[in-house]
């Protein structure tokens, strides 16, 4: 972790395995927000064959949530066996972490003692969304995904297991579907992507029904979704965008008009509001950028191939800038 002031000069640089107990061991950091203080909170999953640490505080489970003082040094960990986190953000200095694995329940082992989360037929799901404070505490959690009534319902399935990192670690970050980002609103967003073949039934974001007009799909196919989550009311709505065969996001923005930018990686077919869009070379990968009105209406798409959509950022005039890599000639 590496903390730069605004002249981008080093503050602090922070790695794991500092005792070096675990040679060849790999992590991931799969969200990172900081605080008015400079604090710094990150979401890791570790792999390694013993415990890992950083700067010699030892931590016990692959997944955690790590906060760093202005300094770079250790202050507390949350740990958490069975719930893999995907993104952090912090809003209005309210500090917020997303993850999946909620459905059953879930532990945190957290500076204020265990924290045990068991849903009820009103909060279940698949995926969770956590306010924690500066001490460490976890003050609330949400879960949402869950499809079907209450006297029979199961969990929508979050697609979260691309990329792949390389082919000797055995994770794939999660971030890369299931991101927050802060609406101009100051609303908290979630984006992801879904099993399509649920998409036929009620999905419930809490007390919310994600709104659907997409096709149903096979379970090989995911469907992007956006959801609003206001801090003090919790979810206000949720819908669909995409189905079909979106890979993974890289990033998304809300526009000043309340547009909706996804950038990402998909192949074969995109299925949207405008119909079915079919790309050239079967089972290629092509990086996409598109656009969505609230309501979840397809304004535009642009796809490329040989390159990398790695971030979107839109602009006071409504235009929206891409950040990619291009790898040779292509294809947009």
């Amino acid at each position: 972790v590496l903390r730069l002031d605004s002249n981008g000069i080093r503050k602090h640089l922070t790695t794991f395995n500092s005792l070096g107990n675990n040679p060849g061991a790999q992590g991931l950091i799969n969200g990172i927000t900081s605080d008015r203080m400079a604090s710094t909170y990150f979401a890791t999953h570790y792999v390694a064959q013993a415990r890992f640490d950083v700067l010699g505080n030892y931590i016990r489970n692959k997944n955690a949530i790590v906060k760093l003082n202005d300094k770079g040094e250790f202050k507390w960990a949350i740990e958490a066996p069975l719930a893999d986190f995907s993104d952090m953000i912090t809003i209005d200095n309210r500090i917020f972490a997303v993850g999946i694995n909620a459905w059953k329940g879930c532990e945190f082992q957290t500076p204020d003692g265990l924290y045990r989360y068991v849903p009820s037929i009103n909060n279940k799901g698949e995926a969770f969304i956590m306010e924690m404070n500066e001490d460490g505490k976890i003050l609330n959690l949400n879960a949402f995904g869950t499809v079907g009534s209450s006297s029979s319902n199961y969990p929508a399935k979050f697609k979260v297991k691309y990329p792949l990192v390389n082919q000797f670690f055995d994770y794939d970050t999660l971030r890369q579907n299931l991101m927050a980002r802060k609406s101009p609103s100051g609303d908290l967003l979630l984006g992801g992507l879904l099993d399509a073949s649920t998409i036929g039934s009620s999905i419930y974001f809490k007390n919310q029904s994600l709104s659907n007009s997409l096709p149903i799909g096979t379970g090989l196919e995911k469907c992007l979704f956006i959801s609003r989550y206001n801090l003090n009311t919790g979810f206000t709505d949720a819908v669909t965008l995409m189905s079909g065969q979106p890979e993974f996001i890289t990033d998304f923005k809300e526009t000043s008009n309340g547009h909706f930018v996804f950038v990402g990686r998909a192949k074969n077919k995109l299925i949207t509001s405008n119909g079915t869009l079919t790309f050239p070379v079967t089972n290629s990968e092509y990086q996409f950028a598109a656009s969505f009105t609230a309501a979840g209406v397809l304004n535009w798409i642009v796809y490329a191939d040989a390159m990398k959509f790695n971030g979107v950022g839109v602009n006071s005039d409504g235009s929206v800038s891409v950040l990619a890599a291009m790898s040779s000639n292509f294809l947009i």
